[in-house]
């Protein structure tokens, strides 16, 4: 290596390395919305870059397109042996990411031969050896300034694209998000051979009449792939609000229900009311006549009839009512146990309707995890129970519920809502409902899950 040379090569040297961990990062950066924890980004970072190194270790030559293909993935190994779940999701994170990487290095790598070439026509530059090492340096900067901008603008519209994060994607899904990423790297490769071939043949090296096209070729190729993410997600989001609007009329039909209920009570009511003062007369006629054992009877008769239609549970408000006792026959079938501090919020605007759905969900996913924990049968299992309560603070209502669970039903959602790991159509959507009724009030969902108790609280403002 001659004494010209040395500065070349270190500059190079630095440039590698430099290369090599904004790249890593921008992996790091892609990656970590989509992980429970945030430090698995870091660590799949760091996998990538020491698997980058590796490469740039090795003397031979060897083309870009394999170290940063085992790069992507050993970074893809490495979160999901992190983060056992969502294995096609992970899929895509790592093919799209190599997709967008060697996209954007074409479009800084198009604006650097470019620079380059425009220098070596003056001759200031090319009779002057310190100014063409200055140029190199520039436009090395430049490069990485241009490819980093790029590399990081797509990927925050990639991420902000993808908005439900925390669910597994379907095969066709996968299909449809991956076929467009494959498929630009492909005729990006298909580009890089016929450029090559062309400068063999013409011997016109860097004078590719054709590179402008390749430069639009990979804009065209990059939004592509975002318009695909941002209209895969589109549809997903239509068939959550669909499945949540199937859930709201289902729950509605529950209220008919209940309000029926209420009104069957109170007629109920009415005429005993009504018939009262028969019973009184009755009652009195057979005293009058001695008729002890018969009033005996008769005033039996009328107390179950009284007890059956008053209410053993009183909230505050009679729709509540009824749905807290038809839960809690439920509950007590089971042979689970109940305890139920509910009162209705006072001197708030707040919609019984909406009070309804976030008991129905909150009760009946407590009932089918304490069901769960029932039908295990472990021997040594503690008293399965569901603890409802409430209290209000002027205009502020918190309603809580904690109950029996099997460790590791629940799983992260995102910072303040759980999911629940069944996969059946439809499982999952009663929570986002109740999450929806709290954020109409201006307030707050938030559950978690210690070893075998799970716990919701829910803040309304009103």
């Amino acid at each position: 290596m001659s004494k010209e040379e040395i500065p070349y090569f270190v500059c190079n040297i630095i440039y590698r390395i430099v290369f090599c961990l904004l790249v890593s990062t921008g992996f790091a950066y892609y990656v970590c919305d989509f992980l429970q924890k945030r430090r698995h980004a870091y660590i799949a970072g760091i996998v990538y870059l020491f698997v980058l190194l590796i490469f740039e270790g090795i003397p031979w030559h060897i083309s870009n397109f394999f170290p940063y293909l085992f790069s992507a993935l050993a970074g893809l190994i490495v979160i999901y042996y992190l983060e056992r779940q969502f294995i096609r999701q992970k899929l895509f994170l790592a093919i799209s990411f190599f997709s967008i990487r060697a996209l954007s290095a074409d479009i800084g790598n198009y604006f650097y031969i470019l620079i380059y070439w425009a220098s070596q026509k003056s001759l200031t530059l090319m009779l002057n050896e310190k100014r063409q090492f200055l140029v190199f340096v520039g436009n090395t900067v430049f490069f990485i300034i241009l490819f980093m901008g790029v590399l990081f603008f797509f990927l925050r519209l990639c991420k902000k694209s993808y908005r439900i994060k925390n669910q597994e994607m379907s095969v066709r899904e996968f299909i449809i998000l991956v076929t467009p990423c494959v498929a630009f790297i492909m005729g990006r490769q298909i580009l890089t051979y016929y450029y090559y071939f062309y400068e063999e043949q013409m011997h016109q090296i860097g004078q590719r009449p054709y590179d402008f096209l390749g430069l639009l070729y990979n804009l065209v190729a990059l939004f592509t792939i975002v318009m695909v993410i941002i209209q895969s997600q589109k549809i997903k989001m239509q068939a959550e609000e669909q499945k949540c609007k199937e859930i709201l009329e289902h729950q509605l039909y529950n209220m008919h229900s209940h309000i029926y209920e209420v009104e069957r009570l109170y007629e109920e009511i009415r005429g005993l009311k009504h018939d009262m003062g028969n019973h009184i007369e009755t009652i009195r006629g057979l005293w009058e006549n001695g008729a002890v054992s018969e009033v005996k009877g008769y005033s039996e008769r009328l107390m179950e009839v009284y007890q059956s239609s008053v209410r053993v549970i009183k909230t505050g408000h009679p729709v509540t009512d009824v749905l807290l006792a038809e839960k809690e026959k439920t509950i007590n079938r089971l042979a689970i146990s109940f305890q139920n501090d509910f009162h209705f919020p006072v001197g708030m605007e707040v919609d019984v309707f909406d009070i309804s759905i976030l008991l129905n969900n909150a009760l009946d996913n407590a009932i089918e995890a304490c069901n769960r924990v029932l039908s295990d049968n472990h021997e040594g299992i503690g008293p399965v129970f569901i603890r409802l309560a409430s209290c209000q603070k002027e205009h502020i209502f918190l309603l809580e519920l904690t109950n029996s669970c099997k460790e590791g039903t629940m799983e992260y959602q995102d910072t303040q809502l759980l999911k629940s790991t069944k996969k059946e159509i439809g499982h999952g959507y009663g929570l986002a409902n109740m999450r929806m009724v709290a954020e109409k009030y201006m307030g707050t969902l938030e559950c978690k899950q210690l070893e075998d108790t799970f716990s919701l609280v829910i803040m309304l403002q009103g």
